[in-house]
């Protein structure tokens, strides 16, 4: 086990990754989920952080593998269908250890057999075209979670970044949004402006997540949440993730400690309650870790950090998966019915 020596000791607490990205590495690189890679050089940001060896050495028992597609596809769909397949292949070369996952009942059994689980989501609906019908095709495909807009707007609605094109969500996201909450879809406001962020949460009806961010006041800048973001987010019974990339928890910072990460979680805990907090690394996206937390495999170390705050193993275990695992049943219906 390649724990730091510090963490001799410390309780291994089940993890369930609300975003992470594989897939990144699996397409460009053609990484095996199921060997142990090491380290890219330097700073590159596809530094690999995700692979089944290091997961099960840091207690991570699932992640939600998060297809992106960028702009270039001539069709989006296709290349929503290509990342399935890929999704398929990496899945399917891990034999018996690993698990696609669409429920909490699916999370759970596969925990109990010793297998990764695997959900599925999407970040960016800009993949519907202009199509709201393809949102039955994405819960068809087994997504259960949609980050609704990624760096810049689309005709969903507008992002944190870039001009404001609808003042918030477009009528098409509007109505993509009520879609999404029918079919059991967990709506995902991260990289949402604030407009946008509001008039989703206008027609909630189901636990809203914002799976990778921070706390702006503490240093998260225009990717983090204020209070009142916060406050919005618990009322639907939702979980905010906290991201683990540092230059998003303070601006502009390139080299920190995983104590950063546990100052978010602390404030999330603090500010809506320990109910509403979540991981969400965003690992293997193209960015870096903390400095002392240079895979998953490190895991044990925030764990130590977090019982060092006060925090107890049960309010860790609710932070590490029982928050998101909440979500996903309070919106599993539309599956379970399947």
């Amino acid at each position: 086990m390649r724990r730091p020596e510090e963490t001799d000791g410390v309780p291994l607490i089940p993890v369930l990754d609300m975003h992470s990205h594989f897939l990144i590495n699996a397409f460009l690189f053609g990484k095996r989920f199921e060997r142990r890679h090491g380290h890219a050089w330097l700073w590159n940001p596809l530094r690999n952080q995700y692979d089944l060896p290091r997961a099960r050495e840091g207690g991570v028992v699932g992640a939600t593998f998060t297809m992106y597609i960028p702009w270039w596809p001539t069709s989006w769909m296709d290349g929503v269908m290509s990342s399935r397949k890929l999704y398929e292949d990496v899945v399917g070369r891990c034999g018996s250890e690993i698990a696609e996952c669409c429920t909490a009942a699916d999370i759970r059994q596969a925990v109990a057999k010793n297998k990764f689980a695997a959900p599925l989501a999407i970040e960016g609906l800009h993949v519907i075209g202009k199509d709201l019908r393809n949102v039955d095709v994405l819960a068809d495909m087994g997504v259960r979670m949609i980050t609704l807009v990624h760096f810049v707007s689309t005709k969903i609605g507008d992002a944190i970044w870039g001009s404001e094109k609808h003042g918030g969500l477009s009528s098409l996201g509007m109505q993509a949004v009520r879609r999404m909450q029918e079919l059991g879809i967990i709506v995902d406001l991260s990289h949402s402006s604030r407009k946008t962020f509001f008039s989703a949460l206008s027609f909630a009806e189901s636990p809203y997540v914002v799976s990778h961010s921070g706390v702006k006041d503490i240093g998260a800048g225009s990717r983090g949440m204020d209070d009142e973001q916060l406050r919005a987010i618990k009322d639907t019974d939702g979980v905010v993730g906290i991201i683990f990339f540092p230059w998003y928890l303070k601006k502009h910072t390139i080299f920190a400690s995983i104590d950063l990460v546990a100052d978010h979680i602390a404030a999330v805990a603090e500010r809506i309650g320990v109910d509403h907090v979540g991981i969400g690394t965003d690992c293997d996206s193209n960015m870096w870790l903390p400095h002392d937390f240079k895979d998953v495999s490190y895991f044990p170390l925030l764990t130590k950090e977090l019982l060092d705050r006060g925090f107890t193993t049960g309010e860790i275990g609710k932070i590490y998966m029982g928050n998101y695992m909440r979500v996903l049943e309070r919106t599993d219906g539309r599956f379970t019915a399947d």
